[in-house]
């Protein structure tokens, strides 16, 4: 394996890309392989290392090429990181395609995958990789930044769920006033701005084939964020898959001690995510296997 990570942008070394690499051998299928981008949640605050390279490695196991990219977060005092975050994943796509094939990576191929904020980055930009927010900022055609697949655990996907039901003295609010100020520039944003970053409430007849799954459980990303977000793929006719998970709650990661902190991070039955997602993402990133 080789294990690459650079810089996305000049002027933050902290915003990188690391490659995951299969290294070459004849003892092993030959030629290009499907690629996986990861983008670690953290509810752009941080970027969780929970979501990051144990992702990978597990993407890794069913033969991808796999890559983790550090996005924009907020920093205290700074201003709000859309569209940057959005666009770090642009960056990260582009670096993939353009170094595809020294890296061994079959550049029509290359699915998103994201967790909690995310998730919610990676609908993002499955919803905008052919907008001018992207197109423009990166000066490029739509179609190098078309995603093949889009992957998305407990995703923050309709601001509805939140900020158009919650009472203002809910404490979950402490944790989505600051989101909502990563995202938004607002503590309390306008319906408008809820929508303009609400995946679910928007437009998903451009976004690629999709899994998503969830908790039903979780008590700070409720579920209905995931089944809104079917409901979206839906109505646009884009194929999905999408599973709840009766118990678990927030953050889950691999649910198993890959990537567990304590006990109750642990759930056999959530873990069967990320197999239940290889069997979904096989049926569009099979490798041809020679008779």
């Amino acid at each position: 394996m080789r294990c690459l990570t650079m810089p996305l942008r000049e002027d933050r070394p902290e915003i990188t890309l690391t490659a995951y690499l299969w290294d070459s051998s004849p003892s092993l299928p030959q030629g290009p392989r499907p690629a996986v981008l990861i983008c670690p949640g953290g509810g752009y605050m941080y970027l969780s290392d929970r979501e990051a390279e144990p992702i990978a490695l597990r993407f890794m196991a069913m033969g991808y090429q796999a890559f983790v990219a550090r996005y924009e977060v907020y920093r205290e005092g700074g201003a709000c990181v859309y569209p940057d975050a959005v666009i770090d994943v642009g960056r990260a796509m582009l670096t993939i395609r353009r170094n595809a094939a020294d890296w061994q990576v079959d550049g029509s191929r290359v699915a998103l995958c994201g967790f909690s904020a995310g998730g919610h980055n990676v609908l993002m930009y499955s919803q905008w990789w052919n907008k001018a927010v992207l197109t423009e900022a990166l000066t490029c055609p739509a179609e190098e930044l078309r995603p093949a697949a889009c992957i998305a655990g407990y995703p923050v996907a309709d601001g509805s769920v939140v900020w158009g039901e919650r009472p203002a003295d809910d404490p979950i609010m402490g944790v989505f006033r600051p989101y909502a100020r990563a995202i938004t520039g607002a503590d309390d944003p306008s319906e408008e701005q809820v929508r303009a970053v609400s995946p679910a409430m928007n437009d998903a007849s451009c976004m690629p084939p999709t899994f998503l799954w969830a908790t039903s459980e979780d008590g700070l990303v409720s579920a209905r964020h995931t089944l809104h977000m079917a409901e979206a793929l839906s109505k646009a006719g884009v194929p999905f898959e999408a599973h709840i998970f009766e118990e678990g709650g927030h953050g889950l990661a691999l649910a198993d001690q890959t990537t567990s902190l304590r006990a109750h991070e642990m759930n056999p039955d959530a873990a069967k995510w990320i197999d239940l997602c290889g069997a979904w993402l096989l049926k569009r990133f099979a490798m041809a296997v020679p008779e």
